[in-house]
């Protein structure tokens, strides 16, 4: 009996940490804005894993968003966005498609720049959100549009994006203050 408490504890514990702030309906404290995305299949593409979602950019449209998010940086000693530039250009996919992730094992450093541009690239709409849980139903595996949530507590800054089922897909921290 006990352990099952424990295991009860232990799955709302994380399912409250893996949610949106917002509910279905689009009900939080915090701004927040429904944002169409693309439904398109590409013939290449870097993709994202999110739990049980990838989310798919085409490469010029990744190399563009980094190239805008480095800009405004001192230029200099190299950044691990720089360096992410560089490995993404050397690696372009061609004809096929190219997982994010294995950057990610090649430096973790990447780590917050990929999420921040993710982000970026999910807030313009400029993003393909798949959902492998619907891999056989050819035409519902495409997410039609993400919430993105804009949290501010204090000095804390982060954007949220949800399905519209109410799953997380991406949670980045803008700033601390």
């Amino acid at each position: 009996m006990r352990s099952c408490f424990v295991l009860l504890l232990c799955w709302l514990a994380f399912k409250a940490e893996a949610g949106c702030s917002a509910d279905t309906k689009g009900n939080t404290d915090y701004p927040t804005s429904r944002i169409t995305l693309q439904k398109r299949t590409l013939q290449e593409f870097y993709y994202y894993r999110a739990d049980h979602y990838a989310i798919v950019v085409e490469p010029a449209t990744l190399v563009r968003k980094l190239e805008e998010r480095i800009r405004p940086r001192a230029k200099g000693a190299s950044s691990p966005a720089q360096r992410l530039l560089k490995d993404i250009r050397d690696g372009l996919p061609a004809g096929n498609s190219k997982d994010l992730f294995v950057l990610l094992l090649k430096d973790a450093l990447y780590l917050v720049d990929m999420e921040l541009l993710l982000a970026d690239i999910l807030e313009s709409g400029q993003a393909t959100v798949i959902d492998a849980w619907e891999l056989p139903n050819y035409g519902e595996r495409f997410v039609p549009a993400t919430q993105l949530t804009r949290i501010k507590r204090g000095a804390y800054r982060s954007r949220e994006f949800c399905t519209p089922d109410g799953n997380l897909l991406l949670r980045v921290t803008d700033a601390i203050e």
